[in-house]
């Protein structure tokens, strides 16, 4: 669809926030201040920066690349990173002026996003192609590339940052990696 819906928890009632640039919005992440949110769209290869207070579109990032996918966000707020699935390129993106930085190339249908606790590397599940990707965050390059099930569509670190959990939706199993 074209829109966001934000419930308030308390009331169940519903806000919906449309518009033509969010074609197919795919993830959300919040900044850790909880006042910021944003939204990738798959089609129309833009992300959408909310106010999460205000309800309402702040700015669109046209970013060129397709597929734009998942997002995390560090711990300070001050980076974000993306998966674009179709573009095979993961996204840096400064928050302090919405600018994106640099695109780092990684396996294909790149999907799922993880940072790791101690922001140090980014792990991506490569979908088409059956592996995970290993970012060096300081570097921004790819430092691995490590055997994964059929399809691997998220990731998610452990908080003591020491296993990494990978999904696989065609082989309906959950692969746990050392990190």
């Amino acid at each position: 669809g074209n829109s966001v819906s934000v419930v308030d928890l308390k009331t169940h009632a519903e806000k919906k926030i449309a518009s033509a640039d969010f074609a197919y919005p795919q993830g959300i992440i919040f900044t850790p201040d909880g006042r910021r949110a944003l939204v990738t769209s798959e089609q129309s290869k833009k992300i959408m920066v909310l106010d999460a207070v205000a309800d309402q579109v702040l700015r669109v990032i046209d970013t060129d690349q397709a597929g734009v996918h998942m997002a995390v966000i560090n711990k300070a707020g001050t980076w974000a990173f993306f998966t674009n699935r179709d573009s095979n390129i993961v996204s840096y993106m400064n928050l302090r002026d919405y600018r994106i930085v640099t695109n780092v190339p990684v396996g294909e249908g790149d999907e799922g996003i993880a940072l790791s606790p101690d922001e140090k590397e980014i792990w991506v599940g490569d979908r088409d192609v059956a592996t995970v990707s290993i970012v060096d965050v300081a570097t921004r390059r790819r430092v691995a590339s490590v055997p994964a099930g059929p399809s691997p569509v998220r990731v998610a670190f452990k908080p003591d940052g020491k296993h990494v959990l990978v999904p696989d939706r065609q082989a309906n199993d959950l692969r746990v990696y050392e990190a």
